[in-house]
């Protein structure tokens, strides 16, 4: 579940933020972790991705935190979405439509004859640090995210995000293309671009930032009309990603903004509005109320990993950590693929100390690793459980990773160094110990 946007977002969020000085203004981009949200993007994105012919392992989906209207692609196959983006959406059509765009920027090569540019702009080393570097999980008492300051300009910065009117209307013929091969109607992806065609009149200032990055012009929403109107044999989304879709908007809305929450959904009870208000009502402090309809919420779906995760989170930061691992553990039964799950449910074992269940902590945390291999605060969990155990080698070895990540080459170093001391030679742990002590010396610090 998300967790902590720079103060929260709930059971699992880590915050990766990259903060690039273009000039003397400072651009920071943070990047929200849920595995409800990354989930269901997949889901509608998959169908998009294989009449790609991309591979689906290849493409990541980057959800940004911010308020602005933004998507695009960088840094390979990365589909960077702005929360703000889903907030404007109006169906799950429109939100396919943006991305079914975006896989045509991919598909069409446009971003490997844009890397001369993205390297001019910094840009490169900016999304390495946000997708693997630079990671801050906040759980009420956590760590502060670092970051990493770049060189460049915002002009720079804005001149690789910017595509070609060229550009744009090859990917809205590929994006087309994707969704009727998938007999989905293209009608979403041409009432988003209407809704903001009118910006084009406007000044830069006062522009979303996808208008800036994405010219709209009337040729392509003509274009795309004339497609809509010749559409036939379209099916409509299935209740369930409907339903999908309204949950992760209200989630969305209810962290980022929950003062909103009972203007939007006050009369709703439906579940996505019942959602949106158990987020808003932790998100405030209003615990009692958040648990009394979470507990309904649980009631009518019993096997929704979310609402055991989220129910989890609300306890486990109200220091009920017994509480915590009852519903993290349900949560990990449910769905024991999120890396982000068992990440949390390893936390709340580690914060109960029980030397009886160490091992399992690091089964639990090493099967996060496999999936979530980019977070320094899975691997100083790791190191925790490891020097519980008694394994000195393991725990140094963990730190070195964590360090690494966070461009602490000197004790990336030393803990390297130091773990090689005790780790079993030439065994994989060894080994990775030594590629971290050679990459720091061929690193300029």
């Amino acid at each position: 579940m998300i967790k902590n946007i720079v103060s929260h977002l709930a059971v699992f969020i880590a915050v990766c933020t990259a903060i690039v000085l273009f000039n003397t203004k400072a651009y920071a981009l943070v990047v929200l972790r849920d595995d409800e949200i990354e989930n269901f993007l997949r889901a509608i994105s998959l169908p998009v991705f294989h009449a790609a012919q991309l591979s689906p392992d290849s493409v990541s989906l980057v959800l940004v935190g911010d308020d602005t209207i933004n998507a695009y692609v960088a840094g390979g196959q990365n589909i960077f979405i702005y929360s703000g983006l889903i907030e404007k959406t109006d169906n799950v059509g429109e939100l396919v439509g943006v991305i079914a765009h975006e896989t045509g920027h991919i598909a069409s090569g446009h971003l490997v004859r844009g890397q001369e540019a993205m390297e001019q702009a910094s840009y490169q080393a900016m999304l390495s640090t946000v997708l693997g570097v630079a990671v801050g999980v906040f759980a009420g008492n956590g760590e502060a995210a670092t970051g990493l300051t770049l060189g460049g300009s915002e002009m720079a910065r804005r001149s690789f995000l910017r595509n070609s009117r060229t550009f744009e209307a090859s990917a809205d013929q590929a994006a087309v293309t994707y969704l009727h091969d998938n007999h989905l109607t293209a009608a979403g992806l041409e009432s988003f671009l209407g809704k903001l065609s009118s910006q084009e009149v406007l000044l830069t200032s006062q522009q979303d930032e996808y208008v800036m990055t994405h010219p709209i012009s009337q040729d392509r929403i003509r274009f795309i009309e004339e497609k809509v109107e010749r559409e036939t044999n379209v099916q409509d989304w299935p209740p369930e990603i409907k339903e999908g879709y309204s949950r992760i908007k209200a989630k969305i809305l209810a962290y980022q903004h929950p003062e909103q929450i009972n203007r939007v959904y006050g009369a709703s009870d439906t579940m996505a509005g019942n959602y949106a208000k158990a987020i808003a009502a932790y998100r405030t402090g209003d615990v009692a109320l958040a648990k009394r309809l979470l507990d309904s919420l649980i009631e009518k779906e019993p096997s929704n990993p979310y609402f055991s995760e989220l129910m989890g989170q609300i306890l486990f930061e109200n220091a009920d950590i017994d509480g915590a691992i009852r519903f993290y553990r349900k949560a990990y039964d449910l769905r024991p693929q999120s890396g982000l799950i068992a990440m949390a449910l390893g936390h709340a074992l580690l914060e109960k100390n029980n030397p009886e269940t160490n091992k399992e902590v690091i089964g639990i945390l090493e099967k996060s690793r496999l999936i979530e291999r980019h977070s320094p605060q899975l691997y100083r969990f790791l190191s925790i459980a490891y020097g519980r155990s008694g394994d000195n080698g393991m725990a140094q070895l963990y730190l070195a990773e964590e360090a690494m990540m966070n461009r602490d080459f000197v004790k990336a170093g030393q803990h390297a160094k130091a773990a090689q001391k005790t780790l079993p030679e030439k065994s994989s742990a060894w080994y990775r110990a030594e590629d971290l002590i050679r990459l720091v010396k061929d690193t300029k610090i």
